[in-house]
């Protein structure tokens, strides 16, 4: 995962850009807690920039875990009660 971010700082990038549907509030919010800032709004989706920083824990890759973690989360719960693990 830390690859990405090196290979982008290596190129002469300082930042991703995504575009997420406005209504995921899980992901928005998530980008937005580490550093990421909203560069266009439309009807339904949201593009922001996410600066990269030189350390081990980039902005970057804490987006990517929080968001992947929001994600277990739903999918844990879409999962029925007999194939949970005890």
């Amino acid at each position: 995962m830390q690859e990405l971010p090196v290979a982008a700082r290596e190129r002469g990038i300082d930042r991703f850009r995504c575009e997420v549907l406005k209504s995921n509030d899980v992901v928005v919010g998530s980008l937005l807690d580490v550093g990421a800032v909203v560069v266009e709004r439309g009807p339904d989706t949201v593009v922001l920039d996410v600066p990269l920083v030189d350390t081990n824990d980039s902005l970057v890759h804490r987006a990517l875990r929080i968001v992947s973690e929001h994600i277990n989360a739903f999918l844990r719960r879409l999962v029925p009660p007999i194939l949970k693990e005890p």
